[in-house]
């Protein structure tokens, strides 16, 4: 196995790096800013591992007075601990689900099929236990209380399965903003979020997006000092799109620019804050409410659940209005955005995954992040509820 760290400007660039040096086998171990006496290598550090298929251990010298010693840490080794993880996993979900019916007062044994099946779905895509309950409860009661499998059978599995997809599209609740049928138009809007969850990539799609496909004037500010380069990037995306650009210090005045921008949708790119930077970011939420600037989370989709709790409740202070979710395309499991929407009561805006500027960004749709919710179907049940 083999370790190295790579220093870039954004997380995303050292990742760029790691799958140039290793291929697509790198394996992200590690993610932080760099520390003091590495700064001028890069801002941030990301350390990654290649595992490769045929990869053996270097052989020490022999020593035939040492007594043999099992070789540990070989690719084998960890591929195998990440199989058995996986099963363990598996075996997780199995009694989750088992537990979640015996709250509803149905045995695992005795519940109808749709109801299991859609158990294993939610849960699958890592929606809350208590929430996964709550919407086969809603859903089993709606469809007429607790019957028999056989019923189920004789007619309402598509109708389940619809029912559980119109119930996810009631609680994913979505507000995009500057788009046409939203009717919103906010004067400013900043992006916040940790180092490394694409908030700048994001100020460039929406910038481009509303410049070409809206077809109203846009202006972006970077107000992301700590991040080498940054700035440079949005002003050379404002300059391809006929975007305005502005780049501000912490002393510098945002009011004049909001005012002198003011009949154009504003996007102001913010540093990313570590848990360690919240008396940072606490004074740039003052700053932005002094100036009345609609506040958006940007949180990565392919963080786990707990993670993305965690950032979501440090990022509080900003008040946010809406949450922005990114990096789709990095993974398979969707619960989590349902599970922080109902969370927190905010509305998802936009979705976003992929580098291409600015193809790679969507508004959020109920309908939409339903779909992804429930895209863990397999088996046997994969043609009943894509039919529905």
């Amino acid at each position: 196995m083999k370790l190295k760290s790579f220093f870039a400007s954004s997380v995303e660039e050292a990742m760029g790096d790691a799958r140039r040096e290793f291929g697509p086998e790198a394996v992200l171990v590690q993610s932080r800013r760099a520390m003091a006496e590495n700064r001028q290598l890069g801002e941030y550090e990301v350390v990654c591992a290649l595992l490769p298929e045929n990869e053996a251990p270097s052989a020490p010298a022999l020593d035939k007075t040492a007594r043999p010693v099992k070789e540990q840490g070989t690719a084998g080794d960890i591929r195998r601990m990440i199989e058995e993880l996986a099963e363990l996993n598996r075996c997780m979900r199995r009694l989750q689900t088992s537990i979640v019916l015996a709250g509803t007062g149905t045995g695992a044994a005795g519940a109808p099929v749709q109801v299991r099946e859609a158990l294993a779905v939610l849960l699958d895509s890592e929606v809350d236990a208590d929430l996964a309950q709550q919407i086969v409860g809603d859903v089993s009661t709606h469809v007429g209380g607790q019957v028999s499998g056989e019923d189920f059978i004789a007619g309402t599995h598509a109708r389940f399965a619809a029912l559980v997809h119109r119930h996810v599209m009631r609680l994913a609740t979505t507000r995009p903003f500057g788009v046409e049928e939203s009717g919103t138009y906010p004067r400013s809007v900043a992006l916040a979020g940790p180092p490394g969850a694409g908030k700048t990539s994001c100020i460039a799609k929406l910038a481009a997006r509303h410049a070409i496909a809206m077809h109203r004037g846009a202006h972006v500010v970077s107000l992301d000092e700590y991040r080498v380069g940054g700035s440079e990037q949005l002003r050379a995306y404002a300059a391809i799109f006929g975007v305005g650009f502005d780049a501000l210090t912490h002393d510098a005045s945002l009011s004049r620019i909001l005012e002198e921008q003011r009949n154009k949708l504003i996007l102001i790119d913010l540093p990313g804050f570590s848990h360690a930077e919240m008396d940072l970011a606490a004074q740039m939420a003052r700053r932005l409410r002094n100036e009345a600037v609609e506040v958006q989370l940007v949180l990565p989709a392919s963080l786990r659940a707990a993670d993305l709790r965690r950032i979501s409740e440090g990022f509080r202070v900003f008040e946010p209005a809406g949450l922005i979710f990114t990096r789709l395309d990095e993974t398979e499991t969707y619960g989590p955005l349902l599970n922080e929407i109902v969370r927190t009561g905010k509305a998802a805006s936009f979705l976003s995954g992929g580098s291409r500027v600015p193809d790679d960004i969507e508004p959020a749709t109920r309908a939409r992040l339903a779909d992804l919710v429930l895209s863990g179907v397999s088996g046997e049940a994969k043609t009943s509820w894509a039919a529905a």
